[in-house]
């Protein structure tokens, strides 16, 4: 997901939102693409931090 590559933390969310939307949405019209983007949804919902419980742990550095 682009929203990965945005420095800025607000933006990064918004984006990251957007994207949880659009995967959401693609899931509801189709819901046999759960069974391989299930991991990429969870993935998006810890970005988008709709989940304020659970922190996303800080990428590690190379």
């Amino acid at each position: 997901m682009s929203a990965r590559l945005e420095t800025d933390p607000g933006r990064r969310r918004e984006q990251a939102r957007k994207a949880l939307a659009s995967l959401e949405a693609a899931l509801k019209a189709n819901p046999q693409l759960q069974r391989e983007y299930g991991a990429a949804l969870a993935d998006a919902r810890l970005d988008a931090r709709l989940d304020e419980k659970i922190v996303s742990p800080r990428p590690r550095q190379l």
